[in-house]
């Protein structure tokens, strides 16, 4: 008995029991032009294949226009000569209305359209092709019509199947929906088929049924690593991320050349071309390894467990494609960014196509997929897989956003914590194709702002801009509410009256420069931070000294947690208990070691928690020389609410060269106190001071033999970086052997509150290091 797969609740019909009996090609005549076509393939360039010259005529008079238009089509990919495809497409069309019946031309015409697409011909109305149609298009309807002729001709289903692959998880035109079909319907189809029926299910949401289909492929020999990360795919959908997690090394340990670009496409989602440099280097061999210490780094700077940020990855990767991907992307080519004036004409605001250039290229491709042109997931896929969920997000009611896997969330968006206010409201704008979401980004808040766009789609907001349309004056309002940095313009623009274009406010081109700079930001890196929903806006530090013989190495970290944001638990005698759980994260990139602490602080304290009051301490870590990853996340009871920091870079002084370790910054009459080779040293773990205050700091030299003379220059320059508004200090010393520990006090009453830039550098005759640390002075 012959078995049919279908797509059963997918409604998808198969066709092949209603075509009528047709003439079929004899068994010699196929094999001839299996064979000869099986052969040209094999000819490399135009020398190798001008052997075939010859014989092209040879054979029964019925196959002869088709073995010479095989031969000319493989003439014209070789050499990239269109007068030889055109003269293929001839024959091709010639030969299908002679032989109705065979498959042979159509599969042909299909090979010839595919060399014009990816040769990026011009389409000029050649033989087979339909006016107005592409060559992508052409190529897959002649591609349904062999298959239609013949559902078991291999050389047609290897083509399809091979397109179909490159293309993704794109949505099946009717077209292609038929061709696959009409595949699907034969008796035990061949493993890539099987991929590709698994990828359909899963785009369905089927994700039980997507997995049986790529457990079927690797049953008859599918390509391992190709599947095992589809399959990682389909068991985070179905929210097992340990089984997940498994599948996706198990994959990675067999690396095939196919498995390998599936690898490197996944990368690519969150990483720029640049970065992928170092995957690209690696040989089968080193490849697991290198991918064990890209996702281990990625681990500390998330503050996660061993692979938690890869399992956070393929959960993302579940949430875009599940919510994201872009509806029927084959009519949405006409646009290579966005349409023209998606930005509007100002008067005062630049264009700012280079952010869209940017974007436009952030989408990973397959050199042999003839549907690149389309788009698969739109810019809210694209900033998803790189930043996750938003820690707040405005949307009309009418709008819904992802949550997980199989949910795209309440009806209305709600923003929970705020950056300054820590307040809670619900949130609706006014047009439901507009977005924002509110991320921490490389150490800053940051909004990233979405609209429709006829490139993307018009009925949701799927297309980033680099900043809100100055007339949507609600928008506006609704965004400075979430991040009270826009406050002066929403109210500007809401209030303006004047004759003065808007776009030339200082509060607007203020606001419009900051959305500018958050979207390079949200599209050119990949965020780790852990989500948290609550921030308690504490204050994290991060240190790194030591590390010369007899000097060990450490990460200093100091942290200042507001009181008013903790829970507390009742203790005896009227107290309250505090405690807060911290992990601290350590990774050196050089050699791929890995620190990581879990503690638990205790605190108690007389009275209920009060504005102004925080609870401060200090950890250290101990490291060996280098330079190290090193983060902190403080939490309490749940992941939504707590604090975190990441610190790169961080110096373990190594070597006989002149170093210096971190400048450690504290006040002079800071409680926390750290002991050093000078006696306690007062920190501030607050980071702030008054013009009153002193400012005091500790830094360590080294890589001076004893007696060494030595100039230090200390610079506190404004952030903004005026130099004429800045303090500079110069004093001499000498080294007090490999490691010389160094304490200043520096005043601050010439300084005006803001922030500065402080800025050590220490000189031995051509040699110099600087240490540079950011500090802010406040009002009293």
């Amino acid at each position: 008995m012959t078995t049919r797969h279908s797509f059963g609740a997918l409604s998808l019909l198969v066709l092949l029991s209603s075509a009528a009996p047709i003439k079929a090609q004899t068994r010699d005549q196929r094999l001839a032009l299996a064979r000869w076509g099986d052969s040209l393939t094999h000819a490399q360039d135009a020398a190798a294949l001008a052997a075939f010259g010859p014989v092209v005529g040879a054979g029964d008079k019925a196959v002869r226009q088709v073995r010479r238009a095989l031969y000319n089509a493989r003439r014209g990919e070789v050499s990239h000569d269109r007068g030889a495809l055109e003269k293929a497409l001839f024959d091709f069309d010639q030969a299908s209305a002679r032989h109705r019946d065979w498959p042979w031309p159509d599969y042909g015409l299909a090979l010839v359209f595919k060399t014009l697409h990816f040769e990026d011909f011009p389409a000029i109305g050649s033989s087979g092709q339909y006016p107005g149609e592409a060559h992508s298009e052409a190529t897959w309807r002649h591609l349904r019509d062999a298959i239609k002729r013949d559902p078991a001709m291999p050389e047609a289903r290897h083509l399809a199947l091979s397109l179909m692959i490159a293309a993704g998880d794109r949505e099946l035109p009717a077209t292609q929906e038929d061709l696959f079909n009409r595949m699907l319907g034969t008796p035990s189809p061949e493993a890539d088929l099987q991929l590709v029926f698994g990828r359909v299910l899963r785009a369905r949401k089927q994700f039980d049924s997507s997995l049986m289909a790529f457990d079927r492929a690797l049953g008859v020999g599918g390509d391992r690593a190709q599947l095992q990360l589809e399959r990682a795919r389909s068991l985070r959908s179905l929210g097992d991320s340990t089984a997940a997690v498994a599948a996706y090394w198990d994959g990675a340990a067999h690396p095939s050349e196919i498995g390998r670009r599936a690898y490197r496409t996944d990368l690519a989602w969150i990483l720029s071309p640049d970065s992928l440099g170092g995957f690209d280097a690696q040989s089968s061999d080193s490849l697991l390894p290198w991918l064990t210490r890209f996702w281990a780094e990625r681990d500390m700077w998330s503050a996660k467990t061993t692979n938690g940020r890869l399992a956070e990855h393929l959960r993302r990767w579940a949430v875009a494609f599940a919510n994201f991907r872009v509806s029927t992307p084959w009519r949405r080519t006409m646009y290579t960014r966005v349409e023209f004036g998606y930005e509007g004409l100002s008067s005062c605001i630049s264009s700012y196509s280079s952010f869209y250039r940017q974007l436009s290229r952030m989408p990973p491709e397959d050199p042999a997929d003839i549907r690149s042109r389309e788009p698969l997931l739109d810019h809210r896929g694209l900033v998803y897989l790189r930043h996750g969920d938003p820690v707040g997000r405005t949307a009309l009611v009418s709008v819904t956003g992802p949550t997980d896997v199989g949910s795209v969330g309440s009806p209305v968006l709600t923003y929970n914590g705020s950056p300054s206010y820590g307040m809670s409201v619900d949130i609706a704008a006014t047009r439901a194709s507009t977005a924002s979401w509110l991320y921490w980004i490389e150490g800053a808040w940051r909004v990233l702002f979405f609209r429709g766009s006829k490139a993307l789609g018009t009925n949701a907001p799927t297309t980033l801009t680099s900043f809100l349309p100055l007339d949507w004056i609600q928008e506006w309002l609704t965004v400075a509410k979430m991040a009270p940095e826009y406050a002066p313009a929403a109210s500007k623009l809401a209030t303006y009256t004047g004759m003065q274009p808007v776009s030339c406010l200082s509060e607007v081109k203020k606001a419009v420069q900051k959305s500018r700079r958050d979207g390079t930001v949200g599209i050119s890196t990949d965020s780790d931070s852990p989500p948290i929903t609550h921030p308690w806006n504490g204050v994290l530090e991060i240190f790194g000294v030591g590390g010369s013989p007899g000097n060990d190495g450490r990460a200093l970290i100091t942290f200042a947690l507001p009181t008013t944001r903790l829970q507390t638990t009742p203790r005896d005698s009227g107290r309250v208990g505090i405690d807060v759980r911290f992990r601290l994260s350590a990774y050196n990139r050089a050699t791929g070691a890995i620190v990581q602490i879990d503690t638990v602080r205790h605190f108690a304290a007389t009275t209920a928690a009060q504005a102004n009051q925080f609870l401060s301490g200090l950890f250290e870590v101990p490291l060996t020389p280098g330079a190290w990853d090193v983060s902190v996340l403080a939490r309490q009871e749940t992941d939504s609410s707590g604090a975190y920091a990441l610190s790169r870079a961080r110096p373990i002084a190594i070597g006989a060269s002149l170093a210096l370790s971190d400048v450690v910054t504290g006040t002079g009459n800071g409680r926390i106190l750290w002991p050093t080779a000078q006696g306690a040293f007062p920190l501030n773990p607050l980071s702030a001071w008054t013009p009153k205050a002193s400012l005091e700091i500790y830094y360590e030299i080294y890589g001076l033999a004893d007696g060494t003379s030595y100039r230090a220059t200390l610079e506190l320059r404004p952030a903004d970086g005026q130099k004429t508004k800045s303090v500079i200090i110069g004093t001499t010393g000498q080294s007090a052997g490999l490691t010389t520990h160094v304490r200043r006090t520096v005043g601050l009453t010439q300084l005006k509150p803001g922030g500065y830039r402080l800025i050590v550098t220490v000189t031995h005759g051509a040699e110099s290091a600087t240490s540079e640390r950011p500090i802010q002075i406040v009002k009293p």
